[in-house]
């Protein structure tokens, strides 16, 4: 009769030592699982934030307004000059009316160092608009070639591809470039896709057909193009920037340099793009509290559904169920 009883207490308690150990390893899963979850969304927000932060950091760089302060608008043109004083290898002043083009032009001792380097000699990826390292600083060649990223956000060159459209090229005609103290014009009379590598086109000195065959390549080789009045003594200054990608290709502006300027008419009609968007505009503070608050909701989560579960388990072990 004892051994009877004592088989039926056994079939009835089900807290033998397998079944304890299997219920202690669902649960240390299910909670590993649960916090395993929790870190990866984290590492993802994280990434995700210091992606957004990043890219603020580059396109803030690359916005004009951040360089406006150094902008030479009035005489003694003080504010270019502390520029030029921070560093040496900035000439002058690029701007195209109507876009966003509104830069300091550099000029290193080769065509790398201002790709990735900004108007103040400060590493950036935004880099700055730089004279090729074959022109004379004061524009005085021939052709003078200005190069800039192609960036989204229409920052540095980016607005060159809105050329594309007719009716862009049609209405924007004109540009200011400022350097050896006084303000230059820009005639714009083409637009050019045209390629990396095409010598005819990128090249400093115009080759022993002059100016004039040099300007007549230019616009048979545009997309739109306008005349202007060129001869032996003209200069002509290239806008260039990459069409994107991993090709070739190159989005090109080509002006007159004249002595004297137009007028923007842009100015007062037409407001500069600001390109960013409000949520790269916040103070890096935003970031931390996003982050903080949506880790604490996560934890918040994370913690309920734990507690959720242990009480399940809790009740059920009360039953006598596993």
């Amino acid at each position: 009769m004892r051994n009877i009883l004592h088989r039926k207490q056994n079939t009835e308690d089900p807290e033998t030592l397998p079944v304890r150990l299997a219920r202690f390893a669902i649960r240390f899963i299910d909670q590993l699982a649960d916090w395993f979850l929790l870190c990866l969304l984290l590492l993802m927000i994280v990434f995700g934030i210091y992606s957004i932060w990043d890219t603020r950091q580059v396109y803030q760089a690359a916005s004009p307004t951040v360089l406006a302060t150094y902008k030479p608008d009035t005489k003694p043109y003080v504010s270019f000059q502390k520029l030029h004083k921070m560093n040496p290898d900035v000439i002058g002043w690029v701007q195209v009316y109507g876009t966003n083009i509104d830069y300091p032009v550099a000029q290193g001792s080769d065509n790398e160092k201002y790709l990735n380097t900004d108007a103040q000699g400060e590493f950036s990826l935004s880099g700055c608009p730089f004279l090729d390292s074959a022109n004379a600083k004061d524009f005085s060649d021939s052709n003078s070639i200005i190069y800039g990223h192609h960036m989204d956000k229409d920052m540095m060159f980016g607005d060159l591809d809105q050329f594309r459209k007719k009716k862009v090229f049609k209405t924007h005609k004109y540009g200011d470039l400022y350097f050896d103290g006084r303000h230059h014009g820009l005639q714009i009379f083409a637009f050019i896709e045209g390629d990396a590598y095409d010598s005819s086109i990128y090249n400093t000195e115009v080759g022993s057909g002059g100016i004039t065959e040099y300007y007549g390549y230019l616009k048979s080789a545009s997309k739109f193009s306008r005349s202007v009045r060129i001869d032996e003594k003209c200069h002509i200054v290239l806008l260039s920037t990459c069409a994107g990608g991993l090709t070739n290709k190159r989005y090109i502006v080509a002006a007159k340099l004249t002595n004297h300027t137009f007028k923007d008419s842009f100015a007062k009609t037409e407001s500069a793009r600001e390109g960013l968007p409000f949520w790269m505009t916040l103070p890096w503070w935003w970031y931390v509290i996003v982050l903080v608050a949506i880790l604490v909701f996560l934890l918040r989560f994370i913690l309920k559904r734990v507690r959720k579960k242990n009480k399940a388990i809790t009740d059920s072990h009360e039953n006598g169920g596993v």
